[in-house]
């Protein structure tokens, strides 16, 4: 097992992200700083944090080359300006396809250096009434499986819908916490979000930290929110429902450790190791 030496405090930001990228990031910077001054060491904030548009072709407009562009920069300023681990949980990355993006969950240590660049795999689709989503029109897929590493352990990287495919996080190895970024519709977001969350804290014994888009949207989109911060036993040990917050709690090593100990299933398997 990776070991893990110190406790490590971490937080989800939740926000309700529109059109207009200055206005996200505005909503953004004192949700970070509460989650700094409260002690986190890792902050994440949630799926499409810096844009999220009426349709899914509008974020070919505010899609960035890797390592410069507006929201790429209000990262590495809000990492360097805290001394944290900022994970943004997706910006649109420019890629060779015109017609697509790159939907890129990014970190940034302390100093303000890129750490990790992950990939979104699974792209949703889903129709349900009047709504309709197909990510495949706007975005191109990751294909790498991405962890980084901390003084407190592996950290596993993934966005929303690969919350459902399990075989992503085996292929993590070891890890201390896997994080979330989201924006999940209502329906799907009520039926089976923190079943989900559970599920793979659980099967895979760590934490999972998971922040989400949560609330009305401009334009009128609605988003499950629920953010979360789930233990290796599956317990939730805090969340919040709904608008923009922080939701905070520590890595406690004793506490993996106790769960690894008395049900020692990662042990146990015998189809992948």
């Amino acid at each position: 097992m990776t070991p893990v030496p110190a406790a490590c405090r971490v937080a989800a930001v939740q926000m309700v992200s529109g059109a207009d990228v200055a206005a996200n990031l505005a909503q953004a910077e004192p949700l970070i700083a509460q989650a700094a001054a409260d002690g986190a060491r890792i902050v994440l904030l949630p799926e499409n944090f810096g844009f999220m548009g009426l349709h899914g072709r509008d974020k070919l407009a505010v899609r960035e080359p890797e390592g410069e562009g507006p929201q790429q920069t209000f990262l590495v300023q809000a990492a360097r300006r805290h001394g944290i681990f900022v994970i943004g949980g997706s910006v649109p990355l420019a890629c060779p396809d015109p017609d697509r993006i790159k939907q890129s969950l990014l970190v940034y240590g302390p100093d303000g250096t890129p750490v990790a660049r992950y990939d979104k795999i699974h792209l949703f689709r889903f129709t349900q009434g009047d709504e309709h989503y197909d990510e495949t029109r706007t975005i191109s897929a990751g294909e790498v499986p991405r962890t980084f590493e901390m003084p407190c352990g592996r950290i596993g990287l993934s966005i929303c819908y690969d919350v459902r495919f399990p075989e992503l996080y085996r292929a993590l190895g070891d890890v201390v916490l896997i994080v979330v970024p989201a924006a999940f519709t209502v329906p799907t977001g009520a039926a089976h979000w923190e079943t989900l969350l559970r599920a793979r804290a659980i099967e895979n014994q760590c934490y999972v930290l998971a922040a989400a888009q949560g609330g009305t949207h401009p334009g009128g989109r609605r988003t499950w929110g629920h953010s979360m911060l789930v233990d290796p036993w599956g317990e939730i040990v805090a969340s919040r429902a709904e608008g923009p917050g922080v939701v905070g709690g520590d890595i406690d090593p004793e506490r993996l450790a106790d769960v690894r100990r008395r049900l020692p299933a990662l042990e146990h398997r015998t189809l992948l190791r």
